[in-house]
């Protein structure tokens, strides 16, 4: 019996080694094909074009972070990021990780800059993103799978060190840049599963919520934010 039992925590220690290196060696290869991944479905969501510098998993912390994180503007703006974001920390419930809608306890985003410009006639970038977004889920309502159809379970999403810069060509003494007060939002989707393609436009509505309190010369392009945003 002794023998067996030495047998089996020998054998179940060389398991255990067998799969931490493997997890070592295929590590590298998940990483790259979830930033490339990850950035293919960004720029789905929001019609446009997006990168990553790096993604890297985070098993301490239970989760992924991206680095260098670029959103494009809509096509029918000037060329340029309409969202940069220094890092993006992605926690998941483990226990819920291989469930038909998978729970993120957390999105904490650091240094993230809204370069938010303001057209006549076309509106905002940043709000032409979330209105991407928003549309897409409606189209995809009802179905159910992988990409921006894939349902999750939102707890919390942070953000800090952010700033916003705005120009417009409707309001004079414009650009003008202004610090993202820090902030959390708890139970995004509300205990509910919602499309990736909802989450997003959510997300992007709370940020710019959270990020503009604009009053004087800025009034014009708030109201008119306020109006873009409306049903998002």
């Amino acid at each position: 019996m002794r023998a067996f039992l030495k047998f089996s925590a020998i054998g179940l220690g060389l398991l255990l080694l067998a799969i931490a290196a493997a997890a070592i060696l295929l590590a590298p290869r998940a990483e790259e094909w979830g930033r490339a991944h990850i950035e293919t479905e960004l720029g789905n969501l929001f019609a446009t074009n997006a990168t990553i510098d790096d993604l890297r998993i985070r098993w301490l912390r239970r989760g992924f972070e991206l680095t260098g994180v670029a959103i494009d503007n809509p096509p029918s703006f000037k060329a340029g990021p309409a969202i940069t974001c220094e890092s993006v920390l992605v926690r998941w419930d483990l226990a819920r990780l291989f469930s038909p809608a998978p729970t993120i306890r957390e999105i904490k985003v650091d240094g993230i800059e809204l370069l938010l410009r303001h057209e006549i006639g076309e509106g905002t970038n940043i709000g032409r993103l979330a209105k991407e977004a928003a549309a897409l889920a409606e189209a995809q309502a009802g179905e159910s799978g992988t990409g921006a159809s894939r349902r999750l379970v939102v707890k919390d999403f942070s953000g800090v060190n952010g700033k916003i810069r705005l120009t417009s060509n409707l309001v004079l003494g414009l650009p003008i840049s202004m610090k993202i007060p820090e902030f959390t939002l708890k139970d995004v989707t509300k205990g509910e599963s919602m499309p990736v393609a909802r989450v997003s436009a959510i997300f992007l509505k709370s940020l710019l919520i959270e990020a503009v309190t604009l009053k004087g010369l800025l009034r014009p392009v708030a109201l008119k934010l306020q109006r873009e945003l409306d049903g998002i």
